[in-house]
């Protein structure tokens, strides 16, 4: 089966950091310093070396950066996505308004029709203003199952597994990984699992997904996979201990795991789902 593998693109420069939330994105570009070029070019390496196709949930504000390498991501074949301008998280109906508006040029261009919110954060209202403006599918929550299909946009969701047996269903608003939820599900999809799950348990669950018909979603983030040489991991671990998980470099793990990974884009099993 065919599963599935997206990143979230963004440089290291978009931590949710007092210093770097008013940053301009010349500002930005300049402390990035080829990083997020850097990235996507490592990335690109990797994923056709593999013979793998993925989705990329893009901050569209890197677009406006000299020599952007995101047109590159289209020519080899992957799917661009949606993350906001400026991967500022999303509290109100308003906040995700402004970050469409400025964000006019990178649809225009790229036309996505996939969206995924900083931190996984998601409102419901927030599919009437995707659908309004072409968007067709989000992926935001955790769930052993598949899709939803029971709102304007379909949701995809990332791959979950309750510790305990249920009545087979986690639940779908489930997002982000937080204290209060941390041992309630293995989050199998979830960058902050996959660095200290063996990959070995992560292939047995692939296997028993696929074999009952359920493909797996899981999605990194391209600064834990191709690390900046800049570092803030200090200021974020003390902001939230969870991050440490985001500190470990995945990188060889992350290539053994794509040598037997097959993934296809977000938007072809958004076509191939089922008509009820």
């Amino acid at each position: 089966m065919q599963n599935l593998l997206s990143f979230d693109l963004e440089s290291w420069v978009y931590p949710e950091l007092p210093e770097f939330i008013s940053l301009t994105s010349k500002e930005r570009e300049t402390l990035d310093a080829g990083y997020l070029n850097h990235s996507i070019y490592e990335l690109l390496k990797l994923l056709e070396d593999s013979k793998n196709k993925a989705t990329f949930f893009v901050v569209s504000q890197q677009l406006e950066w000299k020599n952007s390498l995101i047109f590159e991501i289209k020519k080899a074949g992957h799917e661009i996505a949606f993350h906001t301008y400026d991967h500022t998280i999303l509290k109100s109906d308003i906040i995700l308004i402004d970050q469409i508006k400025k964000s006019k040029e990178f649809i225009n261009e790229f036309k996505p029709t996939g969206f995924r919110g900083p931190q996984l954060q998601y409102n419901s209202s927030f599919d009437r203003i995707l659908k309004k403006e072409g968007f067709e599918y989000k992926s935001n929550y955790f769930n052993q199952n598949n899709f939803n299909y029971n709102n304007d946009l379909t949701e995809i969701y990332i791959s979950s597994c309750p510790f305990f047996k249920n009545n087979g269903t986690s639940l779908p608003k489930d997002s982000g990984i937080s204290l209060k939820n941390i041992f309630k599900n293995i989050y199998y999809g979830s960058p902050f699992y996959f660095p200290i799950v063996p990959n070995d348990f992560i292939f047995k669950y692939i296997e028993r997904c696929n074999s009952s018909g359920v493909f797996f979603n899981i999605f990194f983030h391209n600064w834990q996979i191709i690390k900046p040489k800049d570092n803030i991991n200090m200021k974020l671990l003390l902001k939230n201990p969870l991050y440490f998980n985001y500190t470990l470099d995945i990188n060889n793990k992350f290539k053994n795991f794509i040598k037997i990974y097959n993934s296809i884009l977000m938007s072809d099993k958004v076509l191939s789902k089922p008509v009820n």
